[in-house]
């Protein structure tokens, strides 16, 4: 009989440092948030949670699981404040917020969020909503 343990092989997905962001970007494989899979992927999530909201249907919860607690700490928040807000940075093109309006949509109006991106993601996101997203 072997020990579970024994099978278990480490698994780094961060590996060594860098001195400085050029020697990263040297380093980097592909093009991450700014390439066309990235893109494409995250306009499809994000039609689909819109889709989802203008249908008074659930956001599939494969789209909003990095946001499943989003909306009970926001509630609770909001018991003790008349307004908050909320910095999303890296928020993509706004699952999380969409989330909030899917989950607590009487308390938008009390809630300032921003979300802070890449260029590319901004344009992604300006052209799904100049589509009428």
């Amino acid at each position: 009989m072997t020990n579970t343990t024994d099978q278990i092989k480490p698994f780094h997905i961060w590996e060594g440092s860098y001195p400085d962001f050029q020697s990263a970007v040297a380093a980097a494989k592909g093009a991450g948030f700014s390439g066309e899979v990235y893109r494409k992927r995250s306009l499809q999530a994000a039609t689909e949670c819109l889709a989802a909201l203008k249908s008074d249907k659930p956001i599939p919860a494969f789209h909003k699981q990095r946001s499943t607690h989003l909306p009970l700490i926001v509630a609770m928040m909001l018991g003790d404040k008349e307004q908050i807000k909320i910095l999303d940075f890296g928020g993509g093109l706004g699952i999380g917020y969409m989330t909030l309006a899917e989950s607590i949509p009487a308390d938008l109006k009390r809630i300032e969020y921003t979300i802070v991106e890449m260029q590319e993601v901004c344009q992604s996101g300006m052209d799904l909503h100049a589509g009428g997203g």
